[in-house]
């Protein structure tokens, strides 16, 4: 269980790092690179 621990509290502090890095993104770009990261995503697999 100290390993779902340690990758949730990483995964939690990505997430807000990510918040602060873009908070002055528009939401409409946010969308778009969300969406190309998705499909990036998939196409890897």
């Amino acid at each position: 269980m100290e390993g779902l621990a340690a990758r949730t509290y990483m995964f939690e502090r990505a997430v807000e790092e990510a918040k602060a890095a873009n908070i002055n993104v528009d939401e409409a770009d946010l969308t778009v690179m969300i969406n190309e990261a998705v499909q990036w995503a998939r196409e890897q697999h």
